[in-house]
């Protein structure tokens, strides 16, 4: 038993390790190739925040014009809610998250290709901006894998590398969103000219092959309960 749960946390922590390893490589490749992306989304951003700032004085919120005039774009976002302004809030929000447009690496073409994407949402985009329930959400994962991981000792070695490699995901995701506030994506496949799947990670591929491993587990080598025969 000692050694299955040796497996399950060689598993997850290797995988893990992995996802943060390659999402902080390939965005700070991004960052160091092309500088000039940072630069224009700042500029854009510095805009849309002194339009924020002259619409505060429009409606005679000096406080909430400071914040926005300092690049306090999240405490405008909460000081604004506060005080029923929530089209201000919303905006803030938005432009808090402009993010850098980076040309992407076409390592395939048309097929597969290498992006800097900043998630809001959750497995695969889905659910944008809803980020405090998803980092609940991924924190309450994270804990109900690990008490099945433990209550499921006795299974066999496969079984433990599934739940491993799903809680390698939650666990590198659930990182990105209390370091971040996002989740970092970087794998973009085209499943038809033009038409890409939501951009991915690690993580998201080490949950989706967990929990089908699981599925599979559960529906083909699972042990049978036994009938008594009366």
């Amino acid at each position: 038993m000692r050694k299955l749960r040796i497996v399950f946390w060689l598993v997850a922590i290797f995988f893990a390790a992995g996802d943060l390893a390659s999402k902080q490589l390939v965005f700070d490749s991004f960052r160091v190739r092309q500088p000039e992306a940072i630069e224009t989304a700042e500029r854009h951003r510095e805009n849309l925040a002194d339009q924020l700032r002259q619409r505060a004085l429009d409606l005679r919120h000096p406080e909430l014009a400071r914040l926005a005039g300092e690049g306090k774009l999240d405490e405008f976002a909460q000081e604004a809610a506060k005080t029923d302004l929530e089209p201000l809030a919303d905006a803030a929000r938005q432009i808090d998250r402009i993010t850098p447009h980076y040309e992407p690496d076409k390592l395939i073409p048309g097929f597969l290709h290498i992006v800097y994407a900043r998630n809001y949402g959750g497995v695969f985009g889905i659910g944008q901006g809803a980020t405090v329930m998803w980092l609940v959400f991924g924190a309450i994962a994270v804990c109900l894998v690990l008490v099945f991981a433990y209550r499921q000792e006795g299974s066999p070695v496969p079984m433990q590398v599934t739940l491993g490699l799903v809680m390698s995901g939650a666990i590198g995701n659930v990182f990105d969103r209390v370091a971040f506030g996002y989740v970092r994506d970087f794998i973009e496949v085209y499943y038809w000219p033009g038409q890409a799947w939501p951009a991915f990670n690690v993580a998201d591929i080490a949950i989706v092959v967990g929990a089908g491993g699981l599925l599979v587990y559960a529906l083909f080598f699972a042990p049978q309960p036994t009938k008594n025969k009366g």
